[in-house]
């Protein structure tokens, strides 16, 4: 029990801390505004002028004001929309993977499903994509939306995330598919793109699919790959999923996320929070 409650608070902390630090910057802002207010006004006086509590108190209110300018998004919230536009090539790529379906083995240029039905590659991956369509398998295979996903970044793609589900009662989650989602991929991209498996993760849980792609992302930005270079596809795994990933972009301007609808075009949608000031532009 005492170990549960201590991870529900972490929990709680890793979603709220950054509101938290935002009244606390807030209040030391207002005090510290005020103490540097009432040296300025007092004025230079050798007898009653004290530098260093003048120093402490303007690098305190400095120090707030920038802060909050960084956590403004979570004080001044707007959004902003791009919805439904065909992508452009990025250089990075967060995949939420499903299960593998039918989907037996890979052998190199040849896919082996459940029932013995192989079915050969070409490495072209348009004509790959329509000889993987339902009506040619006689069901319908979800992996062949991710190959769709990637089909307009294959030339530009440098890094690709893969994400998958962990283990559940009834279900083996995609985690453990990874290894094949990885092959297939590298099949038509080749060595030049960077594949990095992240840990399992539960896409019934909102917090935890938020905080894993949001992870990717950041790790993808200490790599010197810039926010408009990054792309999420959420069509993979459950609704709950797609919710969660999308929700994930909303603090990062330059982020955009991906969804292959069932026509098999892919669409971009951008929403993003952010304070309306904002120095750098």
């Amino acid at each position: 029990m005492a170990r549960k409650q201590r991870r529900n608070f972490r929990s709680w902390i890793r979603d709220h801390g950054a509101t938290i630090l935002a009244f606390i910057l807030g209040g030391v802002l207002l005090l510290s505004s005020s103490w540097t207010a009432d040296y300025v006004r007092d004025g230079y006086d050798e007898s009653s002028f004290k530098l260093w509590p003048f120093i402490v108190s303007f690098t305190l209110m400095t120090g707030s004001m920038l802060g909050l300018y960084k956590l403004r998004s979570t004080i001044l919230p707007i959004a902003s929309y791009l919805e439904g536009e065909s992508p452009t090539p990025h250089k990075a790529a967060i995949l939420l993977v499903s299960l593998k379906g039918k989907l037996d083995r890979s052998h190199g240029s040849e896919l082996v499903f459940v029932g013995g039905k192989t079915v050969p590659l070409s490495g072209d991956l348009e004509k790959d994509i329509a000889a993987l369509h339902g009506s040619q398998l006689g069901f319908t295979w979800s992996w062949q939306q991710l190959l769709r996903a990637i089909q307009p970044h294959k030339d530009s793609l440098t890094h690709l995330y893969l994400v998958g589900s962990k283990e559940e009662p009834g279900s083996p989650g995609s985690h453990e598919d990874l290894e094949l989602c990885r092959s297939l991929f590298q099949f038509y991209l080749g060595d030049k793109v960077d594949m990095f498996l992240a840990p399992a993760v539960d896409f019934e849980d909102i917090s935890a699919v938020r905080r894993a792609v949001g992870s990717c992302i950041k790790q993808l930005t200490a790599a010197r790959i810039n926010e408009d270079d990054i792309l999420v596809d959420i069509t993979g795994g459950q609704k709950v999923t797609t919710v969660a990933a999308a929700i994930a972009t909303l603090n990062h301007q330059g982020v955009q996320f991906q969804y292959v609808s069932n026509s098999g075009d892919p669409m971009v949608y951008d929403l993003v929070t952010v304070s309306p000031i904002n120095f750098s532009e």
